[in-house]
C-alpha cells in the first residue's frame, strides 16, 4: 500500500469517527432537553398539589389561617427571596449533568486523538515495512532467485522452439520470446548445444547482482561446423570427434578453414593429427589440427584425396591434385611427392567413371589403387612405390570377386568395345590373348568369352564348362549376375530393330545340370526407383548404397552419397536449398525373378489389380498414385502380363540401401513385369502388409522382361 493510499484511508477513518462524535453530542443535547422538560413538568405538578392542599385547609380553619398568615408574613417575604429547596436540587442536578457531559466530551476527544495518533503510527509503520519489503525484493538472495527463474525461462523457450537438425535459438532470439516480469540484462550470455545457458554480469530491474546462472561449458566435444572453423579434441595422443565424458583430459584445437567445411572426417582415431573435409567447391582439403596448418606443403596443390583400405584410412599416403586436375601420391611423413602428378584421377568407380566429388577413395588392396591417365585409360598402381601393377591400356575395369576384367578402348566394326584380359589385384593376368573377347565374369569364377565364332563359358584357369556355339548379333555386356546360384549374362544386340522389344540376348548356365541356353530378351534394368523419407521431425539424412556402381541416372546427382534435410511431410532439401519430394535413380539389373509365384494380369484389369495390391502392400494413396502412373502403361501395352512383387529383404540382398539415421520402418518394392502371349497359370504370391512406425522410408521401382 502506498503512502497516499494510507493517508486517504486515515482521513476516511477520522471523518467516520467525527461523524460518530457529532451523533453522540446530538444525542446528549436531546437527553438534556428531555430532562429539563421533565423537571418543568414535575415542578408544575408540585405547585398545583400545594395549592390544592392549602385551599382545603383554608376552608376549614379560615380564621386560624388568617391569623397564622399575619404572624408569618415576614417569614413569607424571606421565602420569596430564597428559591425553594426543590429548585436548588434541580439546579444541582442540571449542573452535575452538564459537568458529566463536558467530561464525557473531553474523554471522547482524548480517545479520538489517541486513535488518530495510533492510526498515524500504524500507517508509518506499514510504510516502513513496505520499504523494507522492497529492499528484501532486491536482496542478494532474492536477485539470485529471480536470475535462476529467468535462466530456466530462457532454456524452456530454447527447448520448445528447437527442431531436430537445426541450430539452437540465439540468446537474443530466445530473450524476445520470454514473458518475464523483471527486466534482466546480462552482459555475459552463452547458449550451448545441449540447450543449457550460462548467465553472468547481470542487472535485474537496474540492481546489479553477482549471481551466476548455469555452468560454463567448453564447446561440445566434437567437430562443430561454423563458418570458417571447427573444433577437435585430443586425449593422450588419441583424437576423437565424440563428446568426451572427462573433458578436463581433452585439449581443444581450432582449425581455420577460410570456408564453410562439410563432411568433416578425422583421418584416424589413434595418434591422429589430420582432419579432412569438403570445401565450398566440393574439393577435399586436409589440415593438421594441432598446428592449424595445411597437411600438404607442396606449392600448387589444389585438393587432396585420402586413401581408405581394409584397416581404415592410410595415415601416411594420400592423393594430391593441382589446379590442372593432375593427380599424384604424397607422403605425409616426409612431406614429399611420391608419385608425380600425371593421372587424371584416382578412382574406385571402375566401370562407370566418377559420379562426382569423392571424400576419399577405396584401394583395391592395402597397396594398390586404380588410376586413370589423360587419355581416360584405366590401370592399377602401387601407391606406396608408384609402380604400375596393371598397365593403363583399358577403357573400363570391372571387379568380380578377387579379379578385375578390363575392356580396351578400341572397338570392333559394330562400335562394340572389346575386352581382352582378366587380372587379380596384384596384377597377375589370366586368359591372356587366349580368346578374342572376354564379355564378363560372375562371382570371380565363371567367364563368358568369344573363341573365334563360338561363345563359351570357361573358368579362370581356362577350363571350358559349356560351348553355346555361334551366337549372331551379340554385342556389349549389359550385366552379369548370379541368378538362383547360376551365372547369367545379358548382352546388347549389335544391330537393333526399333520394332523389336527384345533388343538383348540372355545367356544362362545351370550348374546342377551343366547345361547352357540363350534367347532373345528385352533389355532390363531397375527403372525409376524413387525413395520417400518421412522422419518424425526435421532430420539430416544420409543415403548410400552397398553397390553404387550399379547406379546409372541419379537425381539429385549422387556423389558418393545423398546428404539432405528432410521435413516431417517428406519434403527433401539439398545443401543448395533445392526441394524434392523423393530421391531418384536408375539401376543396372543384377538379378531376375523366375515368376514361380506372382499374378497373371490382363490390361483391362490392370488398374484394379494395382490399386488392390498396392493397398495390400501398404503404399499411401500418393505413393500408389505415382507408382500406377508409371507402371500402368507397361501392363496395358503388354495386354497380358505376369507380375511379381519383390519386397525389402529380397531387394536388400542385391543392393542394400543404407539410411542414416536408420529408419524405424523400411519398405522396398520392385515390380517385375513379364509379357506373355496367352493366359498363364501361376501360383499366387502371398503379400505382407507394411506397417509404418516412427521414421519411415519407402522405395519403389520396377523391371520389365
Amino acid at each position: 500500500m502506498t503512502s497516499k493510499e494510507s493517508m486517504d484511508k486515515l482521513e476516511k477513518q477520522i471523518q467516520e469517527f467525527q461523524e460518530e462524535v457529532d451523533n453522540y453530542n446530538e444525542m446528549l443535547e436531546e437527553s438534556i432537553e428531555d430532562n429539563e422538560e421533565h423537571t418543568k413538568e414535575f415542578t408544575n405538578e408540585k405547585e398545583d398539589y400545594v395549592e390544592e392542599e392549602t385551599t382545603k385547609e383554608f376552608d376549614k380553619e379560615e380564621v386560624e389561617v388568617e391569623e397564622e398568615k399575619e404572624k408569618q408574613e415576614p417569614i413569607e417575604e424571606d421565602k420569596k427571596e430564597e428559591p425553594p429547596k426543590e429548585e436548588k436540587i434541580e439546579e444541582k442536578k442540571k449542573s452535575s449533568k452538564k459537568k458529566k457531559i463536558i467530561i464525557s466530551l473531553v474523554i471522547l476527544i482524548i480517545i479520538a486523538l489517541a486513535l488518530i495518533i495510533a492510526l498515524i503510527i500504524s500507517v508509518n509503520k506499514k510504510e516502513e515495512e513496505s520499504e523494507t519489503e522492497k529492499d528484501d525484493n532486491y536482496s542478494a538472495h532474492a536477485l539470485k532467485i529471480i536470475l535462476n527463474n529467468y535462466g530456466k525461462s530462457i532454456e524452456n523457450v530454447i527447448a520448445i522452439n528447437q527442431t531436430s537438425g537445426e541450430k539452437l535459438l540465439e540468446f537474443e532470439e530466445a530473450n524476445k520470446l520470454v514473458d518475464f516480469p523483471n527486466k534482466v540484462i546480462c552482459e555475459t550470455h552463452e547458449v550451448y548445444e545441449d540447450g543449457k545457458i550460462y548467465l553472468k554480469d547481470c542487472k535485474i530491474d537496474g540492481h546489479i547482482t553477482t549471481a551466476i546462472y548455469g555452468k560454463k561449458q567448453e564447446v561440445k566435444e566434437e567437430i562443430k561446423v561454423e563458418e570458417g572453423s571447427f573444433y577437435v579434441y585430443e586425449k593422450d595422443g588419441t583424437a576423437t570427434l565424440d563428446e568426451p565424458s572427462n573433458q578436463d583430459e581433452y585439449r581443444k584445437y581450432l582449425v581455420t578453414t577460410g570456408t564453410t567445411p562439410t563432411d568433416i572426417t578425422l583421418l584416424n582415431n589413434y595418434n591422429s593429427k589430420y582432419v579432412f573435409y569438403f570445401d565450398e567447391e566440393e574439393k577435399v582439403q586436409m589440415k593438421n589440427f594441432k598446428t592449424n596448418k595445411n597437411a600438404v606443403i607442396v606449392n600448387g596443390v589444389d585438393s587432396v584425396l585420402p586413401i581408405k583400405n581394409e584397416n581404415g584410412y592410410d595415415t601416411t599416403y594420400i592423393g594430391i591434385s593441382n589446379e590442372q586436375n593432375s593427380w599424384g601420391i604424397y607422403n605425409l611423413n616426409t612431406g614429399m611427392t611420391e608419385t608425380e602428378l600425371k593421372y587424371s584421377s584416382i578412382t574406385d568407380h571402375l566401370s562407370l567413371g566418377v559420379y562426382g566429388p569423392s571424400l576419399y577413395v577405396n584401394s583395391l588392396t592395402d597397396n594398390n589403387i586404380a588410376v586413370r591417365d589423360k587419355d581416360n585409360r584405366i590401370g592399377v598402381i602401387n601407391y606406396k612405390t608408384g609402380a604400375e601393377i596393371i598397365p593403363l591400356e583399358y577403357g573400363t575395369m570391372l571387379k568380380s570377386g578377387n579379379y578385375l576384367w578390363k575392356t580396351v578402348i578400341e572397338k570392333d566394326n559394330y562400335n562394340n568395345v572389346l575386352a581382352t584380359a582378366i587380372y587379380d589385384f596384384e596384377g597377375n593376368k589370366y586368359l591372356d590373348n587366349k580368346y578374342d573377347q572376354i564379355y564378363g565374369i560372375v562371382n570371380g569364377k565363371y567367364i563368358l568369352v568369344k573363341d573365334k565364332k563360338d561363345v563359351k563359358l570357361v573358368l579362370i584357369d581356362g577350363k571350358v564348362l559349356y560351348n553355346y556355339g555361334e551366337i549372331k548379333n551379340i554385342g556389349n555386356l549389359n550385366y552379369s549376375i548370379n541368378y538362383n546360384d547360376n551365372p547369367l549374362f545379358q548382352l546388347n544386340k549389335k544391330e537393333k530393330d526399333s520394332n523389336d522389344h527384345k533388343d538383348c540376348i540372355e545367356i544362362s548356365y545351370d550348374i546342377k545340370t551343366k547345361t547352357g541356353a540363350y534367347k532373345d530378351y528385352e533389355c532390363g534394368g531397375i527403372a525409376k526407383p524413387i525413395l520417400y523419407l518421412y522422419p518424425t521431425e526435421q532430420t539430416n539424412v544420409k543415403v548410400t548404397f552397398d553397390h553404387p556402381e550399379y547406379l546409372k541416372t541419379t537425381y539429385p546427382k549422387y556423389k558418393g552419397s545423398w546428404e539432405v534435410t528432410v521435413k516431417e511431410d517428406g519434403t527433401i532439401t539439398d545443401k543448395y536449398g533445392r526441394n524434392y519430394y523423393a530421391l531418384y535413380w536408375d539401376e543396372q539389373q543384377v538379378h531376375k525373378t523366375n515368376f514361380k509365384t506372382g499374378f497373371y494380369v490382363e490390361s483391362k484389369d490392370a488398374i484394379k489389380f494395382l490399386e488392390e495390391k498396392l493397398y495390400e502392400i501398404g503404399l499411401t494413396d500418393r505413393e500408389a498414385n505415382e507408382f500406377i502412373m508409371y507402371w500402368l502403361p507397361k501392363l496395358e501395352d503388354n495386354k497380358k502380363s505376369l507380375v511379381y512383387f519383390e519386397l525389402t529383404k529380397e531387394r536388400d540382398s542385391y543392393n542394400k540401401i543404407n539410411i542414416d539415421p536408420k529408419p524405424d520402418s523400411l519398405l522396398r518394392l520392385t515390380i517385375h513385369i513379364k509379357k506373355v502371349k496367352k493366359e498363364t497359370k501361376i501360383k499366387e504370391q502371398k503379400l505382407t502388409t507394411f506397417e509404418r512406425n516412427g521414421f519411415t522410408a519407402v522405395e519403389w521401382g520396377g523391371v520389365t522382361y
